[in-house]
């Protein structure tokens, strides 16, 4: 993979919609799969890896502030110079109400 000066972001990596998605990405950017716990993105980061692209290891809580600012100066000490080209954000969440 050639050098990029962008990256992608993808918040909610399992394995269904967001690995499919970090992996698309992979093939023509630096990918950053945001999540919790690393056990996560591990397997995922490891196939990006393998397939000769490049996958940044950053755990975050995205429903922190403060875990997410620390998750974009990890980015910028790993990717310096480079702006996000794509963020996804694939989360869980739960309507409320009647359905």
């Amino acid at each position: 993979m050639m050098a990029s000066k962008f990256y992608a972001i993808v918040a909610g990596i399992g394995g269904g919609t967001g690995a499919s998605v970090a992996r698309r990405f992979a093939k023509a950017y630096p990918v950053v799969p945001l999540a919790r716990r690393p056990e996560s993105y591990t397997d995922l980061m490891v196939e990006i890896k393998k397939s000769g692209g490049h996958a940044v290891d950053v755990s975050s809580d995205t429903s922190d502030p403060q875990s997410v600012a620390a998750a974009f100066n990890v980015i910028a000490k790993e990717l310096p110079g480079q702006k996000p080209a794509a963020a996804v954000y694939n989360l869980e969440s739960s309507l409320v109400g009647n359905a």
